[in-house]
């Protein structure tokens, strides 16, 4: 509605001399001599389309580790950002979490009703003020990514007014026809 576009990271690169370790988060090896900068740098920002200037609106990382994969959602009427699942530190994850603009504050968001599994690369979209869809997406039951990935077939509401989370529909993943 104004002009902006946000940008976001959560979380510096983990600087690391374990080339294995790097290569696995997608970042290169950082040398001792330049971890400093990373001090000076936001984790969120605005850019004005029009005079395309910037604008720092969060400094802190948002997370201990960079997350990948995940989703966000942002409400231009309360300038939320709202942050859900993901792949972080070897983990896929089911938090959410909500970032607003005006106060700069992060904070876990806890939803009762239906539990989502941890995961990544899953969808999110509006359905009304205070109304989100998760689909799909993989991961597993437990989050930890040794042992392995399923892909998800399911859809969930999120209903941020009234604190909750309950499964629309979910199929089960068809091994036999799909492998």
């Amino acid at each position: 509605k104004d002009n902006r576009v946000l940008m976001f990271q959560t979380g510096s690169p983990n600087i690391s001399e374990n080339k294995f370790l790097n290569k696995k988060l997608g970042i290169e090896s950082i040398k001792k001599d330049t971890k400093s900068n990373f001090n000076s740098s936001y984790s969120i920002a605005s850019l004005d389309t029009i005079s395309k200037d910037w604008k720092r609106l969060y400094i802190n990382n948002i997370f201990e580790n960079p997350l990948f994969h995940f989703n966000a959602n942002y409400d231009n009427v309360s300038e939320n950002i709202l942050i859900f699942g993901g792949y972080s530190d070897f983990q896929y994850k089911n938090d959410f979490y909500l970032f607003d603009i005006s106060s700069s504050v992060f904070n876990k968001l806890l939803l009762r009703g239906d539990k989502i599994s941890p995961r990544f690369r899953s969808g999110i979209g509006k359905l009304d003020d205070g109304t989100l869809l998760v689909y799909g997406g993989e991961g597993n039951l437990s989050g930890d990514q040794s042992i392995g990935k399923i892909p998800f077939n399911d859809l969930y509401n999120i209903d941020l007014k009234n604190n909750s989370i309950y499964l629309v529909w979910e199929k089960e993943y068809d091994y036999a026809r799909n492998s």
